[in-house]
């Protein structure tokens, strides 16, 4: 393995936060680490979602909960970075990115596993479509359902025997068709693939 394909410890973090961010949203719930996993389409591995469950509570951002055996669930500084988090996201999708969080993550990076997922659901997919399911009250829609046809035109030229463009279109927007499942991650990008993404 090279040292470029290693992932820093705690990676999954930014992420982690900004999906407890809407899971709290309306009510603080206790969680598990399969269900932050679902809560988390980042972490595709439990061992992730373990980590990070400890990397919340190390940095007293959560507290095993009293009521519900293997559980966690979110401090009032937790509740607070988690929100922030949430709020900077949703802030940076709507504008151009001047300041960057630390991880760096631009929106393609953040949507990419729920956007993958989605297709393998749905098997036939429109850049309408996905913004209409993966969009969050704030987001740009219009910057970000752009983000999205990049990135499933990325995918199908990276990839063309598992995603292909259909010759139909719907109401003018391309359609993708998953003709091969290879499984929970999004075919691989090159760099330069990335960043037009």
């Amino acid at each position: 393995m090279t040292t470029a394909s290693v992932k820093p410890y705690g990676w999954f973090m930014p992420a982690t936060l900004i999906a407890l961010g809407r899971y709290t949203a309306h009510a603080v719930q206790p969680f598990t680490v399969a269900e932050l996993q679902k809560i988390v389409p980042e972490l595709t591995e439990g061992k992730d979602a373990r980590r990070a469950c400890k990397l919340l509570e190390q940095r007293r951002l959560a507290t095993p909960c009293p009521t519900r055996r293997f559980a966690w669930e979110l401090t009032p500084a937790g509740v607070q970075t988690c929100k922030a988090a949430l709020y900077a996201s949703l802030a940076e999708g709507k504008c151009k990115p001047a300041m960057m969080r630390p991880n760096k993550l631009t929106v393609a990076d953040q949507i990419s596993a729920r956007l993958w997922n989605l297709l393998r659901i749905r098997n036939v997919l429109t850049s309408v479509d996905a913004v209409s399911v993966l969009a969050n009250a704030g987001d740009n829609t219009v910057y970000l359902q752009a983000v999205i046809g990049r990135l499933l035109r990325a995918w199908s030229e990276a990839c063309p025997d598992a995603v292909e463009v259909s010759k139909k279109r719907v109401n003018g927007a391309l359609r993708y068709v998953l003709k091969r499942d290879i499984g929970p991650q999004a075919p691989a990008l090159t760099k330069a693939r990335k960043e037009i993404a």
